[in-house]
């Protein structure tokens, strides 16, 4: 629980974050929030619900990067026994907590470790209370947030703790940090303990009628560091207030004083007001401070006994949740002997921002697998395949763009054409006034050849024209006339044409021949006349 209702006086800065934000930080996770967590969704959940969601939650920061210390709860402060033991006989468990220790929790505990032990995961026990112990170890700056549902971390000394830890669909979780606490609410550590002492905690119950409200409003007139020191003065320094009184008769003190005076009356029907021992727990708390982070190789085996005793998971689907957690920690460290063997980089992808592969890897039983791996991990142990993968994406790149710009050039002349094809009818009309009064290309070949008489068949003029054919290869013309070349060729049917070009075997004519021929004879004609 931690302090009364501190949680909604902390609403407002409260920020919702998805768990990738979570990326590559090292967390403290109070592992007694998870199991109290888990077995609070009810007796007909699924047996040991606890220890399946401590798999999957911790699975789950693993492949995000995030490095998780566990810590279990150590012996319950003295103060604290007499509301552990009224939580228990709530639930008739009271007989198995004795001098401090949770028995209960502690069986749960125990069964949560050796989970973790299987994945590689080492627990730190603090001397009293985990949500304590993680505190300081944020404080110290060991890890860079905490995990927990208890809000009495930030009296401990937490700078960032984050709390309702949800998988899917949301995968959220919500995030405070004191220093927005601290500049948004004016809440330092000294005015939350003295908010626990006034509306209660796990260590006491705080003033009766006293609630947030004034509690607040009182430690808004108060400055951070003698906000303390004025909770001991009322019992200290009673002539003081004693003076205070007899001026609220009269009304000559301010709203601010005379709320003070009322708060003060109602605290002081406790003897023992202010705790010292409670102030004590959350100001001048020590522990040691944890080792750094390891993560040890996780052990198939050990772990598929385990889930099958706990869990009843078959080989398969416990090997398939196991086989991510195996990959990852071979690469982090350096491709560390695992049992498994890389053997190819299938595609990339984007995950929560950061780019990884999708890779193929085969196990000692040559049974596929596939896992997704951070681009940097896999381009650090296998330099060679992630080289590989890169030049041929690279040329695939560049084939894309050849073929692309091949594409555009063919584009090109199409949209002309399609754009002259638009202005066609206006292009006939113009041709064919500009054409009026001109001869056949044919006739006018045929007339230069033989002084223009055209020798008559009865055959029509359709008959005589015929579609060009391209020229054999075998075929070629004489050096002088290898300039006029043409590789075209007509029928004419009916013609009785007397010269060495005509082909009476054939019937086919060739125009390289017909122009050359009109050639000859105008430099024939021009000779003549000169």
């Amino acid at each position: 629980m931690g302090v009364k209702e501190l949680w909604t006086v902390l609403s407002p800065v409260c920020e919702k974050i998805p768990l990738y934000e979570l990326q590559n930080k090292t967390i403290a996770i109070d592992l007694s929030a998870w199991i109290v967590d888990s077995q609070n969704v009810g007796n007909n959940a699924q047996h040991n619900i606890y220890l399946r969601n401590l798999f999957f939650r911790t699975s789950y920061l693993l492949l995000l990067g995030v490095k998780p210390i566990f810590v279990l709860e150590g012996r319950a402060p003295r103060i604290k026994y007499n509301t552990i033991f009224q939580r228990l006989n709530l639930h008739g468990h009271s007989h198995i907590y004795q001098n401090g220790n949770r028995s209960h929790l502690n069986i749960l505990q125990k069964k949560c470790q050796t989970l973790l032990e299987t994945l590689g995961l080492t627990c730190v026990k603090g001397s009293g209370e985990a949500e304590a112990f993680c505190a300081k170890l944020n404080e110290n700056k060991v890890v860079d947030g905490v995990i927990s549902q208890d809000s009495d971390c930030f009296l401990y000394g937490a700078r960032v703790v984050f709390r309702n830890f949800t998988m899917s669909p949301k995968y959220t979780c919500d995030k405070y940090t004191m220093s927005v606490i601290e500049e948004r609410l004016g809440l330092g550590i000294q005015k939350l303990v003295a908010f626990s002492l006034l509306t209660g905690c796990d260590y006491g119950n705080g003033v009766q009628g006293v609630g947030k409200e004034s509690s607040l409003k009182y430690l808004a007139t108060v400055s951070e560091n003698e906000v303390i020191d004025r909770l001991k003065s009322w019992k200290n320094n009673p002539t003081y207030y004693d003076d205070l009184e007899k001026k609220k008769d009269f009304s000559q003190i301010s709203k601010a004083q005379v709320l003070e005076l009322n708060i003060r009356k109602k605290a002081l029907q406790d003897p023992n007001f202010p705790p010292e021992d409670v102030i004590s727990e959350f100001i001048n708390h020590k522990d040691k401070i944890a080792p750094i982070f390891d993560w040890k190789q996780p052990n198939l085996e050990s772990f598929l006994k385990f889930v099958d005793k706990n869990l009843g998971w078959d080989i398969n689907y416990a090997s398939g949740k196991f086989n991510p957690l195996i990959t990852r920690w071979h690469l982090i460290n350096q491709g560390a002997e695992c049992g498994l063997k890389l053997m190819s980089i299938e595609k990339e992808r984007v995950i929560y921002g950061v780019d990884n592969y999708k890779v193929k890897w085969k196990n000692e039983e040559n049974e596929e697998i596939i896992t997704s791996e951070p681009q940097f991990l896999v381009s650090d142990v296998y330099k060679s395949l992630h080289n590989d993968f890169v030049l041929i994406k690279q040329n695939k790149k560049k084939g894309n763009k050849n073929i692309r710009k091949r594409s555009t050039s063919r584009n090109i002349p199409q949209v002309q054409t399609i754009s002259h094809q638009l202005d066609m009818g206006k292009d006939i009309q113009l041709s064919k006034k500009n054409n009026e009064g001109l001869q056949k290309l044919d006739k006018f070949f045929i007339r230069n050849i033989h002084g223009g008489n055209i020798k008559k068949t009865g055959t029509t003029r359709d008959q005589s024209i015929k579609t060009p054919v391209l020229l054999p290869p075998t075929q070629h013309l004489s050096e002088s006339e290898h300039h006029l070349e043409s590789p075209f060729r007509t029928k004419l049917h009916g013609l009785d044409l007397n010269s060495p070009i005509s082909d009476s075997n054939n019937g086919i004519l060739d125009l390289s021949n017909i122009v050359n021929s009109i050639v000859k004879k105008s430099s024939m004609i021009i000779l003549t006349e000169k």
